[in-house]
């Protein structure tokens, strides 16, 4: 947590930048943001035990009644950390 003065810091260098620079950084943040929403899903998913991670294949890739969706449950299988043994 940033204390007051180095808020305030970092509020001045962000009024001072162009409009370029602040679309770069509104950019990176959002990116950052997004990686670490990411990197959480993937851990909340790899401390599930099996039984809820077919529950979360099942909602993240079936639409009933007509369609599954097998590429969405591979991925959902792959960051929960499943690996296919061969026989």
């Amino acid at each position: 947590m940033l204390t007051d003065t180095e808020l305030d810091e970092l509020a001045r260098a962000v009024a001072g930048l162009g409009d370029e620079d602040a679309g770069r950084l509104e950019g990176a943040v959002r990116e950052r943001r997004r990686a670490k929403a990411e990197a959480e899903r993937i851990a909340r998913l790899r401390a599930m035990n099996d039984h809820d991670v077919i529950g979360e294949v099942m909602t993240s890739a079936v639409e009933y009644p007509e369609r599954w969706d097998s590429d969405v449950a591979l991925q959902v299988l792959r960051d929960a950390g499943f690996v296919r043994v061969p026989p």
